[in-house]
């Protein structure tokens, strides 16, 4: 595919966040009961947690510290003009992107393994579409179809096969398309994540994998980047997302 005239992936919280405020006590008491029952599959285990959690997530994620996140992400996605045209939203949750860039419902298809997740995602954006698949496996999608495509908050630290997932992407971006996949790195903040210390280790991504996961072949002017060094730009002028953490 002749695509990603700019791709951006991020390795969230590059460095420790000094006085990071913790994950929500109630939504780690949930999570921590759902964890803590028999162990299987990764996958099916952060899908489970996500179904129990659903109704109260956004709540949770309501507090000013997110909030702030949240803004400098809309930032990040509007300076990559990734929110301009058709998107495709892996790992949607309960329609965060949508909330964030206010897409237009004939713009934008999310998909998320969890059920609970999308059907809070479905009440909250009644006229958008939502499907209940992973990013490894998109039958739903036609080749060529979307500008760009998003991944936020790590799913492909979850997948047995993020290779797969890139793939995906490959597959279903128009030439000269676009993506912004945000993945956990090894050096990101302790207790900044909801499923920290709650009996699933989700795993890290460096800098070398991700630069080899996507730079395959499929794709052009790949760019990684830490978060935190993302954030310095806009204390600047930004002219580029090609700055290292």
């Amino acid at each position: 595919i002749n695509s990603a005239p700019l791709a951006a992936i991020l390795a969230a919280n590059a460095r420790p966040t000094p006085g990071a405020i913790p994950t929500p006590p109630r939504l780690w008491r949930r999570l921590r009961r759902i964890l803590g029952r028999a162990k299987r599959d990764l996958f099916m285990d952060v899908v489970d947690a996500y179904n129990e959690v659903a109704t109260s997530y956004d709540r949770e994620y309501s507090d000013a510290k997110s909030v702030a996140e949240n803004d400098m992400l809309a930032a990040l996605l509007v300076l990559g003009d990734v929110h301009k045209g058709s998107i495709l939203d892996i790992g949607c949750g309960t329609g965060f992107l949508v909330d964030l860039l206010e897409l237009k419902p004939d713009q934008y298809l999310g998909v998320d393994p969890s059920a609970g997740m999308l059907t809070l995602a479905q009440k909250k954006h009644a006229e958008h579409s939502f499907v209940e698949c992973c990013g490894e496996n998109m039958p739903v999608v036609e080749p060529e179809s979307y500008d760009a495509v998003v991944s936020l908050f790590g799913p492909m630290n979850y997948s047995k096969h993020p290779e797969k997932i890139v793939a995906e992407t490959a597959r279903v971006l128009k030439p000269g398309g676009s993506f912004f996949h945000m993945d956990y790195a090894p050096a990101r903040s302790s207790n900044a994540y909801i499923l920290d210390g709650q009996g699933i280790e989700v795993p890290v991504m460096t800098y070398e994998q991700c630069v080899e996961l996507f730079g395959n072949g499929a794709f052009k002017d790949v760019r990684v980047a830490g978060f935190t060094g993302m954030l310095e730009q806009f204390r600047g002028a930004p002219t580029s997302l090609a700055t290292m953490a």
